[in-house]
């Protein structure tokens, strides 16, 4: 069988004060994805139906990063660095005034699997005030999905 296994790789800042448009001209980067807290909360379904949630409990501003999901970790977490060490003050100031930064991945494995950051990767991640999160999404081969019907 063979593994499989990929990353979705973001910087996120949020705060109930967010404001989307200000964070963009102090840093000087244009977000994937933002909103404030309140605003209105849809997706769409693979048919195109609109659903609705509950509003924004939050304030997002958020970068993608922009490699491969098949990437490992680290080149995701390095490309996202390489964008955010340019403004490091302003991300230290954003942090002291009670923003809340991360980056945020999500590991999707289909089997027992694991990572590795080095001490470098943690450096530039710990210089900027940020914190990592990471989720892990045991995906089902179909024959396990098969099994279950």
């Amino acid at each position: 069988m063979r593994k499989q296994e990929y990353f979705k790789v973001a910087f996120r800042i949020m705060g109930d004060e967010l404001e989307p448009s200000k964070i963009s001209i102090l840093l000087g980067i244009s977000p994937h994805q933002s909103h404030k807290k309140g605003d209105p909360n849809t997706s769409k379904t693979k048919k195109g139906k609109i659903v609705f949630y509950s509003p924004f409990s939050s304030g997002l501003w958020l970068i993608n990063s922009n490699l491969p999901e098949s990437s490992c970790l680290e080149d995701h977490i390095n490309s996202i660095l390489t964008i955010l060490e340019p403004v490091k003050d302003k991300l230290k100031q954003l942090s002291y005034d009670g923003y809340k930064m991360d980056i945020y991945c999500g590991y999707f494995t289909g089997e027992q699997a694991g990572f590795n950051l080095n001490n470098l990767v943690l450096k530039r991640m710990a210089n900027l005030n940020i914190d990592f999160g990471i989720n892990i999404y045991c995906l089902k081969t179909s024959h396990e999905r098969d099994e279950k019907i």
